[in-house]
């Protein structure tokens, strides 16, 4: 992975252009990364306080800004957060 690619991932979400709303919400909820991001199917973001609609499509409009291996641990990761499912084995 480039040096780009992991400084993008390790990016904090309070350094992002999302709405502060966004942001808090993420932080509140344990998200302090795009990595951490990732882990999340979107269902589970809308579970998050203050987290709806409108927050989650700033985060998808976020990540498809995003060079793609920067935005998803792979292919299937974007996969993943369409189906339900979730990159960290999280059950619900």
């Amino acid at each position: 992975m480039s040096n780009e690619i992991s400084n993008i991932r390790i990016s904090l979400i309070k350094d992002l252009a999302l709405t502060i709303r966004t942001k808090n919400a993420l932080i509140n909820g344990g998200v302090n990364t795009v990595e951490d991001l990732l882990l999340y199917r979107s269902s589970d973001l809308l579970r998050f306080r203050h987290f709806g609609p409108k927050a989650l499509a700033d985060v998808h409009a976020l990540l498809t800004t995003m060079p793609p291996a920067a935005s998803g641990l792979h292919a299937a990761a974007r996969e993943r957060a369409a189906d339900g499912s979730c990159a960290s084995g999280k059950e619900e």
